[in-house]
């Protein structure tokens, strides 16, 4: 009989602002403490990024996907930390 495969989940709880960076190092952070705490998959809440309110300002300052310095970081991130990285979403 063999063992069932077994993972840690960390959750990652934020209050994402206006500003891309401010919210990538908060998320690098709590995703850095997740994986402290033996965390293996890793999820974060929805607009990871960016929470704003203002439509037209928001989409001021997002990217596409391939220039995204955010998508970029967390992959990296994901990498060097072993773990599997779930970004609820990404604006």
């Amino acid at each position: 009989m063999s063992t069932p495969a077994t993972f840690t989940v960390g959750l990652v709880q934020m209050r994402s602002g206006l500003t891309p960076a401010a919210n990538l190092e908060t998320a690098v952070k709590l995703i850095g403490e997740a994986k402290a705490a033996g965390a293996d998959y890793v999820q974060t809440p929805e607009m990871t990024n960016i929470m704003d309110i203002r439509r037209e300002r928001m989409l001021a300052t997002v990217v596409p996907e391939e220039n995204d310095v955010s998508l970029a970081r967390l992959r990296e991130l994901a990498r060097s930390l072993s773990i599997w990285l779930h970004v609820g979403s990404l604006a």
